[in-house]
């Protein structure tokens, strides 16, 4: 598309040229028509400087709304990594808090939870809990005297956030002690789902748990 600013120098230089074709002989129409081409060239100089003005604006806007979104996006992105971290420090403590409740604080109050785990003879199983049964869950977790998991940094793959309603992938590496001796390693992949409630909230939670011997 050409700029308004050239579309007046065709229509004056059309203007002239018939002018000059038809009094070229005319002094006083080809000074009146070099008087209009110095004007006409002062209108466009002025449509350029505000056409330059008005594309300098415009980009100027658009950095800044990219700007914005990159920095809502990343502060929403934190907060969830944020959520997932401090999730796995109250997994940590669990043996300590002797409370479900600091891992339950978490999540929404209707949930799901689903776990795969392989234990060190290569055996799997799959367990499919509803919120009252990961209840029961984490307070058996709790007695299991002796034993203790730690996890280690998380490692986030990847993280998507749609409006109220997220979802994020990561790994961790864990240490599993009984009676205070390292028995084995275990590899940790989870995706959690959920949603900004008063806070990111978990409504699935979904963990695959490999266990490998000491030498590996």
């Amino acid at each position: 598309m050409k700029k308004p600013s050239s579309f007046v120098l065709i229509l004056v230089l059309i203007i002239l040229s018939l002018s000059c074709s038809t009094n070229s002989t005319n002094p006083e129409a080809l000074i009146a028509a070099k008087t209009e081409l110095i004007n006409a060239r002062a209108i466009i100089d002025s449509l350029r400087q505000k056409v330059a003005e008005l594309e300098e604006v415009n980009l100027l806007l658009k950095s800044n709304n990219v700007k914005h979104a990159v920095s809502l996006a990343s502060q929403e992105e934190a907060a969830v990594h944020k959520m997932v971290n401090n999730l796995k420090t109250a997994f940590n403590n669990l043996n300590m808090e002797r409370s479900p409740d600091k891992i339950l604080q978490y999540f929404l109050p209707s949930f799901s939870t689903n776990q795969v785990t392989i234990n060190i003879d290569n055996e799997a199983e799959i367990a499919l809990f509803s919120a009252e049964d990961f209840k029961s869950y984490l307070k058996k977790q709790m007695k299991a005297k002796g034993t203790l998991v730690v996890m280690s940094n998380i490692t986030f793959l990847d993280t998507r956030i749609k409006g109220e309603i997220f979802t994020t992938t990561y790994k961790n590496q864990a240490k599993v002690f009984k009676d205070k001796t390292l028995i084995n390693n275990r590899a940790i992949v989870t995706t959690i789902t959920g949603r900004n409630q008063g806070g990111w909230k978990i409504g699935n939670y979904s963990w695959v748990s490999i266990d490998y011997p000491l030498n590996n």
